[in-house]
């Protein structure tokens, strides 16, 4: 009996030898193509055992474990930065270190939404919580509590961090810090809402609109230019009569002195209006004390012709960026309570409403959809133009699934076809303004007013319960012939 056992212990021993040298020869070479290939190396770590979740960024310098792989588990948004490296063994075998005791595994997992940073090592045994960062060169050898952060050697938690606040940049992080996303009031829970209206009884869906009253070329057009500008918005704001919806107007200041009737009109209609600037010139290339005089002129001008307080701003060209942290005290300061000037293609800034941390302003920035782990803008302004209206009605309708309501952006010059352009335009800006307006765009919009009914950027917000969101934590997002230009 004692030489059968024997016997079945040495033929269990070498099938183990078998199978480890099996699994060595298919997990190796994966290993080296995970280091060579320039991106998209998470795939390679799935076939070699690693439970990897989506939206990881995982460069090609990290290392993780190269024995026992399947060890290693990584949750949904985690970032590695480059040199990282993940252990999920002590050491290859008694034989090379016969003084440090038997081989040691334990299972390594990196919860949804942390951060590891450059050059961390990370232990057997280690379990990195929800949303964590682990600073750059740290050794941990111990767990990392959720919402914290760990640095030194051995890596000691050092930091607690407040949700949404003094949180490093992540893919999309405001998921992963607010639980609750804003949505309508009233909207039906993300999980319980069918993703597909019933034929027999379709229900309109609604649709936060905003109209940028300016023309081709800014604040300094020529009457011709006004006068398109004029009747394109009034055949707007006809098309929205006729569909039952409503918009938010915002007017250039110089436009509404000179074409105070369009104020009125738009007023007449049931819509909301607001400022656009002055001038028309970016925030990034004024000064703050200039750009508190355009702000008051813009508003004075639009309050003047209103009758009332101007309470809505959006600034030209998305120009609300890092450059300008004094933004939201301006216009705090000025009396306005709802600002659209943030276009929240970076993944640095949240893609819904908020409220700035310690402020009453709500920032309102556009909808936008995510697509091969970015964002786009894809259903208003160029693409709007651009793309099929299938398309911009699935875009739309995901956008909309995902916050309960969708909010749009458009011009005037987008429903005319441009038959003279301002002089000293670059090439790059004069295609923009040609490339899709005209007829195909206005009948775009008037097919998308009457599918989805829309409403007012101020109306919607009220209907919101709004997070925070520090100022400091703003990075934005401008068109890249208005970079070149600024």
């Amino acid at each position: 009996m004692p030489r059968v056992l024997t016997w079945l212990g040495r033929r269990v021993r070498r099938l183990r030898i078998a199978l480890r040298f099996a699994y060595t020869l298919w997990t190796w070479p994966l290993h080296m193509l995970a280091h060579v290939l320039p991106f998209g190396v998470a795939w390679v770590h799935r076939l070699r055992g690693v439970r990897i979740g989506a939206g990881c960024i995982i460069p090609k310098e990290v290392f993780i474990d190269d024995m026992d792989p399947y060890l290693v588990s990584i949750g949904r948004r985690v970032v590695l930065a480059p040199g990282v490296r993940i252990f999920a063994h002590t050491h290859h075998g008694e034989m090379l270190l016969p003084y440090a005791g038997p081989r040691f595994t334990a299972p390594v997992e990196l919860r949804d939404g942390c951060y590891v940073g450059a050059n961390a090592v990370i232990l057997p045994g280690v379990t990195v919580g929800e949303c964590a960062l682990v600073a750059a060169g740290a050794v941990v050898r111990e767990d990392v509590p959720p919402l914290s952060v760990a640095a030194g050697v051995p890596a000691r938690v050092v930091k607690t961090l407040e949700r949404a606040y003094d949180v490093p940049p992540n893919a999309d992080l405001y998921d992963v810090f607010f639980t609750d996303p804003p949505r309508l009031a009233g909207a039906a829970p993300r999980r319980e809402a069918p993703r597909r209206p019933a034929r027999a009884s379709p229900r309109p869906e609604r649709i936060v609109l905003s109209i940028d009253v300016e023309a081709r070329g800014g604040a300094n057009a020529d009457e011709a230019g006004l006068a398109e500008i004029e009747r394109e918005t009034e055949r707007m704001l006809s098309t929205l009569e006729a569909a039952g919806s409503r918009a938010t107007l915002f007017f250039v200041g110089r436009l509404a002195e000179r074409r105070p009737g369009l104020v009125r009109r738009a007023l007449e209609a049931g819509c909301e209006v607001g400022s656009h600037s002055h001038e028309h010139r970016l925030v990034t290339g004024l000064t703050r004390e200039a750009f508190r005089e355009d702000l008051a002129r813009s508003m004075g001008a639009v309050a003047a012709v209103a009758g009332e307080a101007c309470r809505l701003y959006r600034a030209p060209a998305w120009s609300l960026t890092w450059r300008t942290p004094w933004f939201g005290e301006e216009l705090e300061r000025a009396g306005v309570e709802i600002d659209s000037s943030l276009m929240p293609l970076s993944t640095f800034d949240p893609p819904a409403p908020f409220r700035f941390k310690g402020s009453s302003l709500v920032e309102m920035p556009p909808s936008v959809n995510v697509l091969l782990r970015r964002r786009w803008l894809l259903h208003s302004g160029i693409m709007f133009r651009v793309l099929p209206y299938g398309l911009v009605r699935l875009a739309l309708r995901a956008a909309r699934a995902r916050r309960g309501f969708a909010h749009l952006a458009f011009h005037p010059w987008e429903m005319a076809a441009p038959e003279s352009l301002p002089a000293g335009l670059s090439r790059s800006r004069r295609w923009f303004y040609r490339h899709g307006a005209g007829e195909s765009a206005r009948r775009k919009f008037g097919r998308l007013v009457r599918e989805f009914p829309g409403a007012g950027v101020a109306e919607t917000a009220r209907a919101l319960e709004l997070p925070e969101w520090p100022a400091s934590r703003i990075h934005g997002w401008m068109p890249p012939f208005v970079r070149s230009e600024a």
